[in-house]
């Protein structure tokens, strides 16, 4: 237990502490009970290690400052707050916010092994409490933060906060890595603020730049695990788990976004969601979901409790799921509605229909997805559906709750019809058929998107058929690309060992647009299940080598190619006899007496 205390029950509107000399070290105060912040800093190369910023010096009594537990109270460069050291931990709970470093000049900041937002076990909440505010972390206004890192000693356990978990805004450059974010301090116990009257996601961006969000353990939070909103730019979030959340697991409003290698389940809405009205800012473009697992959990196991998978909606401009790289391939599974949903929707404060296209989908596993009638999204169950949502006014939040075109959408000739990805045409499947690691696929197309009349038909295979009759896609075979026509032939090569027999194919369509900065564009719906064959080769006996290399002499037909072995035995047996026969009858002619010539 600590044993230097600082009270601020009679200190009038004022800071338990302010330090602005350079080269100082705070370390094992109770600081507590203040009408304003705890420390105020504002030195470069300042250190806070060991304190109990907002409790009572066992740090389980919640005793909080009226403002933050740490301010920033000047410029300052290379504040350490905490360290890899369990002493160096700082415990900042109770207060009406966590930490800010709101001036312009305090960069590089370093937050690593604090607890903020629990009680000194690490495991119970106890709330920084400024319901919509900043929460645990608010970095604004400068660049260079780290906070965490993979360090052992480096996480941040961020639990219950009434705001935000960390909410960077104007920041270029910060590093958020290896934290539990909505977590106790053992990555598994479920704080966040859903529970609460609190108003937040874990992770917020607003107007932040070049910065990434790697390996934390993000859980619980009213808002939504992490939220890239308009203004940011260049984010790449890697490595995550992000589940349990209210809303979204990670929401993309924003500019170069790269989604990756993240495991995402068990959220409200949809697990990864892209929702953009360029009429009201900046387009969301240029985002990348690649590699990640949408709906399990991180060991593979189907999660219990999932929404939609991954929901694009609006007017984001050159969205990829996936890749033609095999290694971007998203695993989307369990899910439920759907596993991809493209929706277009009716913003009536604009009194306009928003629509997404050119979202492409490529190369992904797709599988055991569900049909839903609860949540905000609903549908069929299938791989990818293009909807159409409406009636965004009879919900407080303004989301719709009205949905249109659910399940497979059909062809139409020459495909002229309008909305989400254009409701381009997928290729209808007439047959497909194994033979040996070749696989034949027949089918038609008649699509219109993008500029070059050409598409890129991939094809899939699944253990099971979807119980719409149209496809998803377990198991990515390979792809062709192509201009419309019927009677088209896809030959692909398959792994050695692969067992088409009796299994559910399916396609979809993508255009390949040159307009787009990828190189795609739309991409359909999967095709009608047809159930595979598998031609069946006959087996056939290596060539015997021979003595001469002039040798001419052909290989017998096989024995395999025969009824059976009792029938091979019995036509050795009667070719035996016939030999055996024409021995005799030479012999017999051999040695019968001559007959007398008559005269």
């Amino acid at each position: 237990m600590l044993l230097i205390e600082l009270d601020g029950a009679n200190a009038g509107n004022n800071s338990g502490l302010v330090v602005q000399s350079p080269n100082t070290k705070v370390n094992g105060l109770v600081i507590n009970g203040f009408n304003f912040d705890a420390i105020g800093v504002g030195g470069d190369d300042l250190t806070v290690q060991g304190c109990y910023l907002g409790t009572d010096p066992t740090g389980l009594i919640d005793v909080g400052n009226l403002n933050l537990g740490i301010a920033n109270s000047g410029s300052g460069e290379n504040l350490l707050v905490g360290g890899l050291d369990a002493e160096d931990r700082n415990l900042i709970s109770g207060n009406e916010a966590g930490a800010s470093s709101p001036n312009t000049g305090s960069h590089n900041w370093t937050y690593q092994g604090n607890y903020i937002g629990v009680d000194a076990t690490g495991l119970v909440a106890m709330p920084n409490a400024q319901i919509g505010g900043s929460g645990a972390l608010s970095l604004d206004n400068s660049d260079g933060h780290v906070v965490g890192g993979l360090e052992v000693g480096a996480i941040n356990v961020i639990g219950e906060n009434l705001g935000h978990g960390i909410a960077p805004h104007n920041v270029d450059n910060i590093i958020i890595e290896g934290n539990y974010i909505g977590l106790g301090y053992d990555g598994t116990t479920v704080l966040g603020n859903t529970n609460s009257a609190g108003y937040g996601a874990g992770i917020t961006l607003n107007d932040t730049t070049n910065s990434s969000i790697k390996n934390n353990r993000i859980a619980g939070w009213s808002m939504g695990g992490v939220s890239v909103n308009q203004g940011d730019s260049n984010i790449l979030i890697e490595s995550n788990t992000v589940y349990d959340n209210a809303k979204n697991g990670i929401e993309l409003k924003s500019t170069n976004i790269t989604v990756k290698n993240n495991t995402v389940y068990d959220n409200g809405f949809s697990n990864i969601n892209s929702t953009a009205f360029s009429a009201f800012g900046a387009p969301a473009q240029d985002i990348k979901i690649v590699s990640n697992k949408v709906g399990l959990k991180e060991n593979g196991e189907a999660a219990s409790n999932n929404a939609a998978g991954i929901v694009v909606m609006g007017d984001p401009v050159n969205v990829i799921i996936g890749g033609i790289d095999l290694a971007d391939a998203n695993t989307i599974s369990t899910n439920n509605a759907a596993g991809i949903i493209v929706s277009s929707i009716a913003v009536d404060v604009a009194g306009a229909t928003i629509t997404p296209e050119g979202v492409s989908i490529l190369g992904n596993s797709m599988s055991k997805n569900n049909p839903s009638t609860a949540g905000l999204f609903k549908g069929d169950g299938l791989g990818i559906d293009l909807i159409k949502a409406t009636d965004t006014d009879s919900r407080p939040d303004g989301l719709p709750n009205n949905f249109t075109d659910l399940g497979p959408t059909l062809n139409d000739a020459g495909d002229p019809d309008t909305g989400p990805n254009n409701f381009i045409n997928f290729p209808v499947l007439t047959s497909a058929t194994q033979t040996g690691t070749n696989a034949e696929i027949n089918f038609n197309l008649d699509a219109a998107d993008g500029e070059n009349d050409q598409y890129r038909v991939e094809f899939f295979s699944n253990d099971t058929p979807d119980p719409s009759g149209y496809g998803e896609g377990q198991t990515f075979l390979g792809s062709t690309t192509v201009t419309n026509g019927n009677s088209q032939i896809a030959n692909l090569t398959l792994p050695s060992g692969t067992n088409l027999a009796d299994k559910s194919i399916s396609a979809t369509t993508t255009a390949i647009d040159s307009n787009a900065t990828s190189g795609f564009g739309s991409t359909s719906e999967f095709s009608q299940i047809v159930t595979a064959t598998q031609v069946l080769t006959p087996a056939t006996e290596p060539t015997t080598p021979t003595s001469s290399p002039t040798s001419s002499t052909s290989n017998p037909t096989p024995i395999t190619n025969l009824a059976s072995t009792g029938d091979n035995l019995k036509l050795l047996f009667l070719i035996a006899s016939l030999l055996l026969l024409g021995g005799l009858g030479m012999l017999a002619k051999k040695h019968l007496p001559r007959t007398a010539k008559k005269k």
